[in-house]
């Protein structure tokens, strides 16, 4: 079966929000606290950390170029998000 999905709508959680979903190249997490200091890390399907970093601004942009399209999880703190990347 294949599975397509055309649009996410922006993705938030109780701390977090990113932007846009599906991404194609970057997006960008803003929070309604701060984050400045805090590490995050981008896992992509099969488990591997594909990038990781200290978030320096209130929002932050992170570049998904050069990776394959799939699912990721962003990690932030004790919060994920799912990702899609076209």
């Amino acid at each position: 079966t294949n599975l397509s999905i055309t649009a996410v709508p922006e993705i938030e959680n109780d701390e977090l929000t990113v932007s846009p979903n599906p991404v194609t190249t970057s997006f960008t997490i803003a929070s309604k606290k701060e984050l400045t200091g805090s590490h995050y890390k981008v896992i992509n399907s099969t488990g591997q950390i594909i990038k990781k970093g200290s978030i320096t601004n209130k929002k932050e942009m992170i570049s998904l170029e050069g990776q394959p399209s799939g699912l990721y999880i962003l990690k932030i703190n004790n919060s994920s998000i799912t990702i899609l990347k076209n």
